[in-house]
């Protein structure tokens, strides 16, 4: 059975799913994510300065919008070159 817990704001409740219950699999995520992070890091380190990487490992969001214009860059410079169309 899942665990939810009710959050009240501005007289509207809402119930809120945990996504990971067990200790175990949110300290696998997290180790997964920090992963994540140091190889695109590691791949693009010399386009994103540490600072917007520090903030992706705080916003998900964040470290979504950066992959979208790191692969922006990419293209733009194999369309530039002429290896796609």
């Amino acid at each position: 059975m899942v665990n939810m817990s009710a959050m009240q704001h501005n007289n509207v409740t809402y119930l809120m799913t945990p996504l990971i219950e067990n200790h175990e699999e949110l300290e696998e995520a997290k180790q997964g994510y920090k992963d994540l992070l140091d190889s695109f890091y590691a791949e693009v380190s010399d386009l994103v300065p540490l600072k917007q990487m520090n903030a992706a490992r705080r916003n998900p969001e964040y470290f979504l919008r950066l992959i979208e214009l790191a692969l922006a860059y990419f293209v733009d410079g194999m369309e530039a070159e002429g290896e796609i169309q």
